[in-house]
């Protein structure tokens, strides 16, 4: 029975859409509103209790780059509930310039921020608790363009480890890169950031087998993340987030989009990366 859920990101879009359908969902659990500001979590808060929902729903202040932040969040939730049975890792940034300081700001937050919160939080975790990490379909059209070494790297989940992830994204932000991670096409950081992001959750995945750990992808929904140039709707996105409560017949260690399962790597993603824009009749949204 899932009796509490921690959702980053969640006073606005995605993650404020995925708190309102889980309120509803699981009216008795009790929901973290994960977010930066407690006056924009509260502003969130009353939305929901405007439409009769979110009587469980508490505001935690959490910023995934702080791990003072996350150490105090995840000491409020102990006090509060003892353990956490869902984490549904939604916080993320998409800086579009490639200056080194942005770059570090997006793999801080998308990257390291999650491995910290995790970290933090498996503490809380009992055995068959859910791990849910917002991927996107971009992280796939990125992998697909990387050099072969680089893709292999990724891929082999025997070999794969932590410290080979951490040593990745610190290559990508150097100015003599063992890997030539532009040989294809420019990886910009939030790509970069999203594929590092998967190999860790399937890492995850594999090192933790008593666990339900899942990628998942949204869509390309309308958030300010994009500009609110996507064609799907936040509430779309956000069942997609949530399927894998929904539905206990999803395979952990696996990436999907409403609850279908999709592939790591993806050429007609990687076309898109190159510069086609996505069409909402594509098999591959992202």
């Amino acid at each position: 029975m899932v009796q509490s859920i921690l959702v980053t990101g969640a006073n606005k879009g995605l993650g404020f859409e995925a708190v309102r359908l889980l309120s509803a969902a699981f009216p008795r659990a009790t929901i973290f509103l994960g977010t930066r500001s407690i006056a924009n979590g509260e502003k969130a808060l009353a939305k929901l209790r405007a439409e009769s929902l979110g009587r469980h729903v508490q505001v935690l202040e959490i910023d995934v780059a702080d791990v003072n932040s996350i150490k105090h969040a995840s000491e409020e939730i102990r006090a509060t509930t003892q353990s956490l049975d869902v984490l549904i890792n939604n916080a993320a940034i998409l800086l579009p310039t490639a200056n080194p300081e942005d770059i570090k700001a997006v793999l801080d937050v998308n990257l390291f921020g999650l491995k910290n919160v995790i970290d933090a939080f498996l503490l809380l975790m009992p055995s068959a608790a859910t791990i849910i990490n917002v991927y996107s379909e971009i992280g796939a059209g990125v992998h697909y363009r990387l050099p072969q070494d680089l893709q292999q790297v990724l891929e082999n989940i025997n070999t794969l480890s932590w410290t080979q992830i951490e040593a990745l994204a610190n290559d990508y932000q150097s100015t003599q890169p063992q890997y030539a991670w532009h040989s294809n096409g420019t990886v910009h950081s939030y790509g970069a950031s999203k594929v590092l992001m998967n190999a860790f959750s399937r890492l995850l995945a594999n090192d933790q087998p008593d666990l339900r750990v899942f990628a998942v992808c949204p869509g390309y929904c309308d958030t300010d993340m994009n500009g609110h140039a996507g064609f799907r709707s936040p509430v779309a996105g956000a069942f997609s987030i949530v399927w894998p409560l929904l539905n206990i017949g999803l395979s952990s260690g696996l990436f999907y989009r409403d609850g279908q399962p999709l592939p790591f790597s993806s050429v007609k993603m990687a076309e898109t990366e190159g510069g086609n824009t996505p069409d909402p009749n594509d098999e591959y949204w992202y």
